[in-house]
Formats: structure tokens, sequence, C-alpha cells
């Protein structure tokens, strides 16, 4: 899918930040060079951190790891995006 993406929009790596729980995401954008975000939310509770997931996202390669989206401000300011 990503590779859709980056051939149909014709964007390169430094141009596309992705948000996942999955670290093939993480990895297949990393090795683009792009943005990764890993949202390592408890699948229970559906917000608030799971320990599991954020270490498998860090292993991934996420440059980011927030527990959900609760603090959508705060992620974009550190990843410098204007809303």
């Amino acid at each position: 899918m990503l590779e859709r993406i980056f051939r149909e929009h014709r964007l390169g790596g430094h141009e596309i930040v992705t948000f996942g729980d999955g670290p093939v995401e993480i990895r297949e954008t990393r090795k683009r060079g792009g943005v990764s975000v890993g949202v390592a939310s408890s699948e229970l509770r559906r917000y608030g951190l799971c320990p599991a997931k954020r270490a498998r996202l860090i292993r991934a390669g996420a440059d980011l790891v927030v527990p959900d989206f609760s603090q959508l401000r705060s992620i974009l300011d550190v990843l410098q995006v204007q809303s």
C-alpha cells in the first residue's frame, strides 16, 4: 500500500508521515526515508499505552511512539505539522 501511495502521488520518503500500530508499516516507511509514528494503544481499552506494543514498535524503528491520539496537538507540534 505504501509503495502505491509513493508512486501515485510521486512522493519522496521525506514527504510522508505514517501512523500505525504494526511493525510492517513502521519498517516500510523508515526504509523509504519517511517518518513513522507508532501508536501503542491498548486494544482492550482503545486508549492508553500497551507496553508490549510499544516495545515492538521501538524494535521496528518508530521515530515516535504515542499511546493514543488524546494529545494530538502535541504530536503535531513534535512533527512540526501545522493544522
